[in-house]
């Protein structure tokens, strides 16, 4: 029987140039360094090439001063290896060609000693007219999150990947509404669909200047008001297109140009589909407490208690239900995070006004907030109706936030024209978003931006809706 050994350095095959420089940063590169040099095989074009890929990374994981660890630099070396040679023996000459080494570089400096990162964007295809700068986030089980260039559009933009499964068939049925991500609204983010080559589809958000966290804290009462009024608006739009967003929290707000700004509806989706679906959906630190219990569906309600959640936090610098260092376990820690869901549930039915404590808010805002974190569903109102209590209680802080969406004519053409159903799902489709659709196309007739053909596109759309 032969026994396992440990190989002997002797045993390894030398290797020559920027190769061995990587060879020197540990055995584990070594390794992987051999196996990239050796799929190249012997063809004079892919040596040569192979000598510019080996110096790029032989620059950046053994840049004198950041040098990476062993294990993290053959991981990188290893998912360009299965990459170029897609699963294969060899390196497929197409695929070398293919890389750009400038950006590799990049995304290696930007992620310094962080595989993982380098490679969710090395194995990500982005749309054509998008390239990928950095990976910002792997949000959950859902999505993954890019910064990005948008080279028609001459902007750096959110680049956001579906993780295959529940949230990408939405995104993909989705396309059969007039969805909130082309409409209109001071207080919702404006965000295109587009298409890599193998058909997958991508959120592109614009990029804000500011996004909040969970250590947001707003400076006084009036930017609480402001960023209370201005969510619940966007909600009240969302609630008349009887869609609901899911996932109200401080990483899903933006603020720009003195108003907040809703982000992220990966999650949104009509109230039909929410009904229909068991799991409850959004962040646990700011879960309405009917969620936690397992036998209620997400609602407008629940949107209601997640905005009021994440104010009572900018301003308590906790979440309602949580303790000063409490910290959620992750979507992949399964077993932890349902003991934690069960901690918040026991809060709620033991200790609910002990913790939502109401008393420890600023006078304006209470009256406001005591609504929305109540624990009944049906005494939140609508969020039309926390709109209009604001105007009404707290008036005396809140800007003027108005403005229209700062999309293009153009951009909102060319995702009319993209995503425009077919006939069979126009007969479909309610009274109601046929006329949103109808509306949205005769503002744009009427822009004086646009071209001739560009008009003449308007005309044959509008044809389409008769």
């Amino acid at each position: 029987m032969v026994r396992n050994r440990k190989i002997k350095q002797t045993e390894i095959p030398q290797l020559v140039g920027h190769a061995n420089v990587l060879g020197e940063i540990g055995l584990k590169t070594k390794l992987a360094s051999i196996a990239l040099n050796t799929a190249a095989g012997d063809a004079e074009i892919l040596v040569q090439r192979m000598k510019e890929v080996f110096k790029a990374l032989a620059d950046e994981l053994d840049k004198s001063g950041s040098e990476w660890n062993d294990e993290e630099a053959a991981k990188v070396i290893d998912a360009l290896r299965q990459r170029l040679t897609r699963g294969n023996e060899h390196i497929d000459t197409e695929e070398l060609e293919l890389l750009d080494l400038a950006t590799v570089s990049q995304w290696l400096r930007i992620h310094h000693n962080d595989a993982h990162s380098f490679i969710e964007c090395l194995v990500t295809e982005p749309p054509s007219e998008i390239t990928i700068i950095q990976l910002l986030s792997r949000a959950g089980s859902q999505k993954v999150v890019f910064l990005a260039n948008w080279h028609i559009a001459q902007r750096e933009v959110v680049l956001k990947r579906f993780i295959a499964g529940g949230a990408a068939d939405r995104v993909r049925r989705r396309e059969l509404l007039s969805h909130p991500l082309s409409m209109e609204h001071p207080n919702i983010i404006e965000t295109h669909f587009l298409r890599n080559s193998r058909d997958e589809i991508f959120l592109v958000e614009r990029r804000l200047p500011e996004v909040l966290s969970d250590g947001w804290t707003a400076p006084g009462v009036e930017e609480a008001a402001n960023l209370l009024r201005d969510i619940a608006s966007a909600l009240a739009f969302l609630q008349q297109k009887r869609l609901i967003h899911g996932d109200v929290k401080p990483d899903n707000i933006g603020f720009e140009d003195g108003r907040y700004i809703l982000l992220d509806f990966g999650i949104c989706r009509s109230e039909e589909e929410f009904l229909e679906s068991a799991t409850p959906t959004g962040s646990l630190r700011t879960r309405a407490p009917e969620l936690l219990f397992g036998d209620n569906k997400h609602s407008h309600e629940c949107d209601l208690w997640a905005l009021g959640a994440t104010v009572f936090n900018s301003l308590i610098h906790r979440f309602p239900l949580f303790k000063n260092g409490d910290v959620p376990p992750r979507v992949w820690e399964p077993e932890e995070r349902s003991r934690f869901e069960k901690l918040l549930a026991d809060r709620v039915e033991h200790e609910y006004d002990s913790f939502v404590r109401l008393s420890e808010l600023p006078d304006p805002l209470r009256p406001v907030l005591s609504k929305m974190l109540a624990r009944n569903p049906s005494e939140r109102g609508t969020a039309k109706g926390i709109v209009e209590l604001c105007q009404a209680e707290l008036a005396a802080f809140l800007r003027i936030s108005e403005g229209p969406s700062s999309f293009s004519p153009a951009e909102e053409l060319d995702q009319m024209s993209k995503y425009l159903p077919g006939a069979e799902i126009l007969r479909l489709m309610s009274s109601r978003q046929k006329h949103d659709l109808k509306e949205g196309l005769s503002k744009l007739r009427q822009h004086k931006g646009l071209t001739a053909e560009q008009h003449q596109e308007v005309m044959d759309l509008e044809a389409r809706l008769s």
